[in-house]
């Protein structure tokens, strides 16, 4: 989901906020009920064009995820 949401991490020692941030979005994705609906999303996402699609409403990462989009 990160991937196809234009999610590009720099290659960099990220500040410990942004680590928690992407360790909590794994846990929150492992404890997601929605897994065939974010499986149908990303499939369609990369498929249309990475980088271009916004995160779904339905996933619980996407406030973390919104603040990951702007790490340069």
């Amino acid at each position: 989901m990160m991937r196809v949401s234009g999610i590009d991490l720099p290659k960099r020692r990220l500040s410990d906020s942004l680590e928690n941030d992407i360790r909590d979005s794994m846990i929150n994705c492992h404890k997601c009920d929605r897994a065939a609906e974010c499986l149908t999303w990303v499939t369609g996402a990369a498929n249309r064009a990475a980088g271009a699609a916004t995160v779904p409403q339905f996933c619980v990462n996407r406030e973390i995820f919104e603040r990951l989009k702007a790490v340069r």
